[in-house]
Formats: C-alpha cells, sequence, structure tokens
C-alpha cells in the first residue's frame, strides 16, 4: 500500500485546511530541494556510489521465493480471516519477508561486506529516521492533491472516450479494512503490513535488489532509478472488484503516476544516502499519512 485513494475534494470540511497547509510545505520543501541541487550541478552530484549491489542471480532467487511462497501461504490462509483480499495479501507480504530473509542471508554468509554495503548497519537506521519522514512529508501532499486527481482525471476521460464505461475510484484492499467493520485482528494485520512489512520488503526487493541489479546491467544510477520506478508502480496495480453493470473493470490506473513519482524518490534517497533504511522511513511515512488521511471518522 503506497498511495491515498481518496481525492483531496471529497476529504472532511476539517480536514481540507490541513491538507492544504501540507501541501505548501510539500512545495516549499521540494523547492529548497530543487535549489540545493542546482547550486551543487544537480541530483546526485558527488553522491558516492554504492559499492558491492546485489546482481541479476539475487534478484531472480528473491522473485521465484516470492511468487512460490505466495502461492504456497494464499492456498494456507484461504478462509482463515475471513477476507479473501486481506488473506492474499497477507500471504504476499510474509512471502517477501522470508523472501528477504533468504537472499539477505545469502548476501550475507557469502560476504558479509555485501550488507554493508547496502546500507543495512543496524547502527544507520537511527540517523536516517529524520531525512526520511521530512521526505515522505514533501511527497505525500503532491502525491494525493495534485498528481493522484490529475491521472484520475485522465483515466476517466479515455476510458468514457474511447469505450464509453465509467470509470470509479477503488480503495486499495487494505483502507477497505479500516473503513468497514473489520475484527480486530484482520484491523491490526492492515496495519502491521502497511507500516511494518511493505516499507522493509519493498525497499529490500525494489531498491536493493531490483535497482542494484538493474545498475550492474546497464552502469546507469538515473536509469535504474526510473526503471524501478516504473516497475513497483506497475506492481501496485489491481483488478477492480465487484464491478457493477457499465462500470469498467479495469486496473487502478490513476495510480500510476503517483506511485512512479513515489518510486523516484525512494530510488533517489537510496542513491544519495546509499542506504536502505532511508526510503524505508520515506515508505512508511508516506503509508503512514496515508493511513491517517482514511481513518474512519467518527460518526
Amino acid at each position: 500500500m503506497s498511495i491515498v485513494f481518496i481525492a483531496a475534494e471529497t476529504a472532511p470540511v476539517w480536514q481540507k485546511p490541513v491538507l492544504l497547509g501540507l501541501l505548501v510545505i510539500s512545495v516549499i520543501l521540494c523547492g529548497v530541494w530543487l535549489i540545493k541541487s542546482l547550486v551543487k550541478g544537480g541530483p546526485l552530484r558527488g553522491a558516492a556510489e554504492i559499492a558491492e549491489r546485489p546482481g541479476l542471480a539475487e534478484l531472480v532467487l528473491a522473485v521465484i521465493c516470492l511468487t512460490l511462497l505466495s502461492l504456497g501461504l494464499s492456498w494456507l490462509f484461504n478462509g482463515l480471516l475471513g477476507s479473501k483480499a486481506l488473506e492474499t495479501a497477507l500471504a504476499a507480504s510474509l512471502a517477501s519477508l522470508l523472501s528477504c530473509v533468504l537472499v539477505l542471508g545469502l548476501l550475507g554468509w557469502k560476504k558479509p561486506g555485501r550488507l554493508k554495503a547496502l546500507g543495512l548497519e543496524l547502527t544507520r537506521c537511527p540517523r536516517q529516521l529524520g531525512w526520511g519522514l521530512l521526505t515522505a512529508l514533501a511527497v505525500w501532499p503532491i502525491a494525493l492533491m495534485v498528481l493522484m486527481p490529475v491521472s484520475f482525471w485522465v483515466v476517466e476521460f479515455v476510458v468514457n472516450w474511447g469505450w464509453g464505461l465509467r470509470y470509479t475510484q477503488q480503495s486499495h484492499t487494505l483502507l477497505r479494512e479500516l473503513n468497514g467493520s473489520a475484527p480486530t485482528l484482520n484491523l491490526c494485520l492492515a496495519i502491521a503490513m502497511a507500516l511494518v512489512i511493505a516499507p522493509l520488503t519493498e525497499e529490500i526487493i525494489f531498491r536493493g535488489l531490483l535497482q542494484g541489479a538493474l545498475f550492474r546491467l546497464y552502469r546507469s544510477r538515473w536509469l535504474a532509478i526510473l526503471i524501478s520506478a516504473a516497475i513497483f508502480a506497475l506492481f501496485h496495480l489491481s483488478v477492480r472488484e465487484n464491478v457493477a453493470a457499465g462500470e469498467s473493470s479495469l486496473a487502478q490506473l490513476e495510480t500510476i503516476p503517483p506511485l512512479f513519482f513515489l518510486g523516484l524518490t525512494l530510488g533517489y534517497a537510496y542513491e544519495k544516502s546509499r542506504s536502505l533504511y532511508r526510503p524505508i522511513w520515506i515508505h512508511l511515512g508516506f503509508n503512514a499519512l496515508t493511513l491517517l488521511a482514511a481513518w474512519p471518522k467518527p460518526a
């Protein structure tokens, strides 16, 4: 879960000034970053290279493990939580976690210095917290209040003009658990997946493994960031459920631009800091803001 699937104009009255204030802060922070980057000669100018990146073999191993474990855990969890969508999400999350543990374990066993090169030393984790949460505060309002509405309007127009269908937004599976009458266990699992498992595993897979393998393949940090961000955005697409008569059953195409923007930010943060902890904290902060914005309001 990586983006808010609500439009700013549908937010409660009390929430609109808060969102507007966050947008102003976001624009200021992004402006400061842009000025500093230009003064230094451009983004990533002078940033040291990340040594000992994982290669294609580690990435393929992670993908195979993730696929097999997801299938096995989905069968194991079938009917366990009373929510097919949540069971699938939990299976995928645990499969990702186990795959990351396996691949990182192999990397550390073969050559412990490779984990250090990824910036996974525990001593570096607290130092990246401030930068990570500040960056999340900078990018989240832009994704919510600018990119998300614009991309939805474009997709809605194309679907209506091209196929004559009606296109509506559908919230993420985990967000629906928050707004429904889900059991406490389901609610806790949804929060744990959004705030702990997703930031940790997705950053290891997409930034550590995928971006690392792409860099070793193309020898270009920016090309690795762009491709990994695009795959990151496409990975989060889902099939529309409970399609009503006359409604489009397309996947959530309106989420691609915000997720791509987030992926670019996460990839840049990894290259700049040479530590996976910074994109992990950004991802966590982004998802935390998402949950706060979507939390059920008292009647």
